[in-house]
């Protein structure tokens, strides 16, 4: 975490924790108008949320599943964004898989039909890093008149992201990971003219119209949901994390997301580089325009690997499923060309014999 996102937690919690009316200070800490610039989006198209996955459970639950009805999901898809969706099954509703390393658009076409009400994809992949091609994903979804769902959270702030020019209907995302910010501040993005016709399976006090502070007046027998997507969020949240988040937005958002891209994908052209020539077998894609800020390659006893790296203060992560992956890899715009360098170094002493 970044010195001023945890200084502007810290300062909340010394100096104003009482005194702050906490949607006041979430709103003037992180505003929406910098969260849709951040991917192309109208203010009242956001939501606060505290994770990811309470975006995604959001978006399943207000669908219009039922007997007949399915979905499509990838099984690569890291399992927050599998789970609420395989739960619509209580729903009557049934799956339908893709398989392989990455999104296949003819399995997709033949995957989608007349009956699926959803198809939810990670923007870049958990586990590989693959990126989706969202613009070509949305048409096939629309075709059918289905919702094209996308989880941001490992391409938002590393990732250039446009909702209108790529077709995303909804959309989640945390900031703590390539959004450099805390845990427990996130953000959802529903489609302007989608909100009104999705159906919340739960709601509170702060998801219906009131007069606000400092009265905030209700109409106790009649549920009025508040104007736009903020009537997704039920009830209060921590404002602390929205401190820290905004702070590391702004300064993303002035360093510029364009720039930060061709930074992060140049610093995993040359990682991958210096992989193949130590033999390693890439599991992530190797053309830059297939890949987001991650690669993954198989190394025997990965987790060993990894712990023994973190000894030497080098931060990677021991990842696979279906049996695929080993170690990620996530450098981010502000690491080095010697960073990725070290880490190659490092990893051919550790590893020699066992590539």
């Amino acid at each position: 975490m970044m010195t001023p996102v945890a200084s502007a937690m810290g300062s909340y919690l010394q100096e104003k924790f009482q005194a702050l009316n906490t949607t006041a200070a979430i709103e003037n800490s992180c505003p929406k108008r910098l969260i849709g610039k951040l991917i192309g989006a109208r203010e009242s198209e956001i939501c606060y949320t505290p994770n990811t996955s309470y975006g995604i459970n959001v978006a399943a639950n207000s669908l219009p599943f039922a007997s007949g009805k399915n979905t499509v999901l990838w099984d690569l898809e890291f399992p927050g964004n599998i789970y609420p969706w395989l739960n619509q099954r209580l729903r009557g509703a049934e799956v339908h898989w893709l398989h392989g390393p990455e999104i296949d658009l003819s399995e997709l076409r033949r995957s989608v039909d007349d009956q699926s009400v959803a198809v939810s994809v990670s923007h870049v992949n958990w586990l590989n890093g693959f990126r989706a091609d969202l613009k070509a994903i949305s048409e096939i979804v629309h075709e059918k008149g289905g919702i094209f769902f996308v989880d941001a959270t490992q391409s938002a702030g590393a990732i250039q992201i446009d909702v209108t020019k790529m077709g995303i209907d909804i959309l989640a995302c945390a900031f703590y990971k390539w959004l450099l910010g805390p845990s427990g501040a996130g953000f959802l993005y529903v489609r302007e003219d989608l909100i009104d016709s999705l159906q919340p399976s739960f709601i509170g006090w702060n998801a219906v119209k009131n007069t606000g502070p400092p009265a905030y007046v209700f109409n106790p027998k009649e549920i009025v949901p508040q104007d736009y997507a903020k009537r997704f969020l039920p009830g209060s949240i921590s404002p602390i994390p929205f401190l820290g988040a905004g702070r590391s937005l702004k300064m993303l958002l002035d360093v510029g997301i364009e720039r930060i891209e061709e930074r992060v994908l140049y610093l995993t052209d040359h990682l991958i580089e210096h992989l193949r020539e130590l033999g390693f077998d890439i599991v992530s894609p190797q053309d830059r325009e297939k890949r987001g800020g991650i690669v993954n390659f198989n190394v025997a006893n990965a987790s060993e690997v990894s712990l023994k790296l973190l000894k030497r203060k080098i931060w990677v992560s021991a990842r696979s499923q279906e049996g695929t992956g080993g170690i990620r890899v996530s450098p981010h715009f502000y690491n080095t060309v010697s960073e990725t360098s070290s880490f190659v170094s490092a990893l051919r002493g550790m590893t020699k014999g066992m590539s």
